[in-house]
């Protein structure tokens, strides 16, 4: 996408203003809540490239007030969340606002005051427009096939192009502003199309049979440097998905025998295209970023060791090194030779088994689910591998299964009495989360390797159509 001049300006005007800030200034941040004093109130950040952190946090005081004073040195893209309202907020540093909201109404918008006002109002009430074309007549809208739902996001992209022109007509903001606002608000919609897209049209073939409707609907993807320095999370995402098709575009150009090893070939070959890419600093820095992030998406390996020793040396300052760095130590604690986090399950009988329980055996983990395409076609050769060690008892290959239906998981155990081993399901959804955060897991299948002294031999462990997997156990049993 071009860059306009006077939006170009506009980023300009942006950065000197963030470089003539004071290091630190104060916001000053009053909620005026009726309805309830009951609820908690927080303000959290976007990481960008990693989930969000909490800025502050506090309650409502007895008449439903609360007040915040952020150290800020840039205007930053936040989220007020007041008990399950969140609600997308711009802050900018050396400024007063007031939040005023009715938490006894079911769709409840929060007004603003204050310096802010004009942006943050604007803001909330175009969230408002995209959450009421969300749903149609008890449908979401990415239920809808192809060409309806390029009608209902088209029908979204004329509410808020309205409703644009409407609000701007009245108010006082530049038109540089103006248009940083327009382009935030259809940040979220954009997201939204690129999920389904992704979803639907991800191999060559089936990219060649999206509707035309659905390409021309809110655009191609903006390369916008004041969305990201704001920290602008919807548009993270829309780069995210952009990002994500850049892999696809890879992965179905190199030969079908290289794609066995695309968990390290990927990273390289994508550094190399967002590096030859035209693409503005921040935009290609940001890119980077997330593609050295997703390189340890498998554990530490030489090639995302290289891609984040490289990025480090190229962007010492990048606010996105907390983030990698978070991950990467984050491996470290599930290294080879540390013990291995527990978890517990329970067996088709109803009988509590936990990985400490095996402690004493080789345990080789297969984290899956009956609804998981990749985990089913991985379950021959884990058979075949089982096989061999059926003697041994030393060694377990553990199953365990994140289906919340439980029922499903055990018909599919029953239907298939060659699918031998130790079986354990966890079901509850606070528990699976757990589980993803200790291993670091980015889906299923995942694959752990223990040793015979419950400590970490490999995790991420090679799936067993690697053709490693018998050595290793093997290695153990040494």
């Amino acid at each position: 996408m071009k860059i306009s001049s006077r939006f170009a300006l506009f980023v300009s005007t942006l950065v000197l203003c963030l470089n003539t800030v004071p290091l630190f200034a104060s916001t000053q941040i009053t909620i005026k809540a009726i309805g309830s004093n009951a609820e908690k109130v927080y303000i959290i950040s976007s990481g960008m490239i990693s989930g969000r952190d909490t800025l502050a946090k506090t309650n409502l005081n007895a008449v439903g007030n609360a007040e915040f004073t952020l150290r800020l040195t840039t205007p930053v893209f936040a989220f007020i969340r007041i008990g399950k309202k969140s609600e997308k907020v711009y802050l900018q540093p050396n400024t007063n606002t007031e939040i005023n909201v009715d938490l006894k109404k079911e769709h409840r918008i929060f007004v603003y005051r204050g310096k802010t006002a004009e942006v943050n109002n604007y803001l909330a009430q175009s969230s408002q427009i995209v959450t009421d074309h969300l749903i149609i007549n008890g449908k979401y809208i990415n239920e809808f096939e192809p060409e309806e739902f390029a009608v209902r996001l088209d029908s979204m992209d004329k509410a808020l192009a309205y409703f644009h022109r409407k609000y701007m007509a009245k108010t006082s903001l530049s038109g540089e502003m103006q248009d940083f606002l327009r382009i935030s608000a259809r940040m979220y919609p954009l997201s939204l199309k690129q999920n389904y897209s992704t979803a639907r049209f991800y191999t060559p073939t089936e990219k060649v049979a999206v509707p035309p409707a659905l390409q021309k609907v809110f655009g191609e993807v903006p390369f916008n440097d004041a969305l990201l320095l704001a920290k602008d999370e919807a548009y993270a995402t829309v780069l995210l998905y952009y990002l994500t098709d850049i892999t696809y575009q890879i992965y179905y150009n190199i030969l079908p025998e290289e794609r066995k090893n695309s968990i390290i070939l990927l990273p390289k070959l994508k550094d190399a295209a967002i590096k030859k890419g035209t693409y503005s600093p921040a935009v290609k820095e940001f890119l980077l970023a997330q593609n050295v992030y997703e390189a340890f998406d498998y554990g530490i390996n030489e090639v995302a060791t290289s891609l984040y020793n490289e990025f480090m040396t190229g962007y010492p300052s990048s606010f996105y090194l907390s983030s990698i760095d978070k991950r990467y130590r984050k491996w470290l604690t599930l290294s080879k030779g540390t013990l291995a986090p527990n978890f517990v399950g329970i067996t088709p009988d109803g009988q509590k088994l936990s990985l400490n329980d095996l402690k004493g055996k080789v345990v080789y983990t297969d984290i899956w689910a009956t609804w998981c395409g990749p985990c089913r076609e991985e379950l021959p050769k884990s058979k075949e591998i089982q096989k061999q060690f059926s003697q041994n008892d030393k060694v377990v290959f553990l199953y365990v299964s994140i289906d919340t239906d439980t029922e499903s998981w055990k018909k599919f155990l029953k239907s298939d009495p060659a699918f031998v081993g130790t079986h354990i399901n966890i079901s509850n959804s606070d528990q699976v989360s757990n589980l993803y955060k200790t291993y670091q897991m980015v889906g299923v299948p995942t694959y752990l390797l223990i040793d015979q002294e419950g400590k970490i031999s490999a995790a991420p462990a090679p799936r067993p159509s690697s053709g490693k997997v018998e050595n290793e156990i093997k290695a153990l049993l040494k």
